[in-house]
């Protein structure tokens, strides 16, 4: 995903506590990150993940950031769910960066397919209360994801899906290791009814 452009300057929208951030730094400590996350709480836990001298983390939303760097990937790890309007925002983060990285929940993804077939959600965007209460607006699809890429004038370079799961989390808690592993392997091939999707964009020319 990341790694096949090559992106040392990155800019990590909504880094939370920093976790997935600390993942990066890992793989390659060279990477230059600045981390944006408005919520204090997360802020003081991911200063404390995120101890390389190349990352800084900042409290504040991507509404309200501005920046006169340019940046090689503006990366939004679920986030654009959350958001008033995601189209501003990734039409916002083509201005200064060369590409942009998205991972958004599934409303296609199997397990809520199976779920409307027994009749436990009404359908695959359904909003739950849970989904509500952490802040969520939307379910995306690979359709829908697509379109506010074009919307924004975002180019689609790649896109794919993150862990192929047939059934929620709690009820996955005891499965064996070479299940997940198999589950892996399917979901290369079905990535559009994972969990997860992902897209990676670039801005048109003109």
């Amino acid at each position: 995903m990341i790694q096949t452009i090559n992106a040392t300057k990155i800019l990590d929208v909504g880094c939370g506590n920093g976790q997935f951030t600390k993942v990066l730094t890992i793989e390659n400590p060279l990477l230059q990150l600045v981390c944006l996350e408005p919520n204090q709480k997360y802020v003081s836990e991911a200063r404390k993940n995120l101890t390389g001298k190349n990352v800084a983390v900042i409290e504040s939303s991507f509404e309200d950031f501005q920046t006169k760097q340019t940046w090689d990937l503006c990366m939004f790890n679920g986030v654009l769910e959350h958001m008033n309007n995601p189209i501003e925002a990734l039409r916002k983060a083509s201005t200064f960066a060369k590409y942009t990285f998205v991972i958004v929940p599934n409303a296609q993804s199997l397990h809520r397919i199976i779920g409307v077939e027994l009749g436990l959600i009404p359908d695959i965007k359904y909003l739950a209360e849970a989904d509500l209460k952490v802040g969520h607006k939307r379910y995306y699809d690979p359709s829908l994801l697509f379109s506010h890429f074009r919307k924004a004038n975002l180019k689609i370079v790649d896109a794919g899906g993150i862990c192929l799961k047939p059934l929620s989390n709690q009820q996955m808690l005891n499965w064996s290791q070479s299940t997940f592993d198999l589950l892996h392997e399917l979901g290369l091939k079905l990535p559009f009814y994972c969990a997860e999707i992902w897209a990676l964009g670039a801005k048109r020319n003109g």
